[in-house]
């Protein structure tokens, strides 16, 4: 992932967090919100509550390589992909069902506000 293309700063992810959607699956909560960079900025979280650093790491892997072999068709949006505690038992095919299921979900969401 291009260093352009990463989320960072506290003051970045405050904004996704306070002015920002979310949408919650089995294994993973995604927050959203629209930048005027015309780019997607993703960043992955894994908190202590994951597990230890070892678990944590797979975890981020897990959800980086689900996103990547996803298709995201939205544009100019910054995402927080957040781990929750029932991924570390995951494999990678259920975490990417779960990550496909919030990316429909956002979709379908953004299209309704288009209309």
């Amino acid at each position: 992932m291009k260093k352009d293309n990463v989320l960072s700063g506290q003051r970045e992810f405050d904004r996704v967090y306070n002015k920002g959607q979310s949408y919650a699956y089995r294994h993973v909560v995604v927050f959203y919100n629209k930048n005027f960079t015309g780019k997607n900025r993703i960043s992955f979280v894994a908190s202590k509550k994951v597990g230890n650093a070892v678990q944590r790491n797979r975890s981020r892997r897990l959800m980086r390589e689900a996103v990547r072999l996803s298709n995201i068709n939205i544009e100019g949006y910054d995402f927080i992909f957040i781990a929750r505690k029932s991924i570390v038992d995951q494999d990678m095919f259920s975490v990417k069902l779960c990550i496909e299921n919030l990316i429909r979900r956002i979709e379908k969401n953004i299209g309704k506000k288009k209309i």
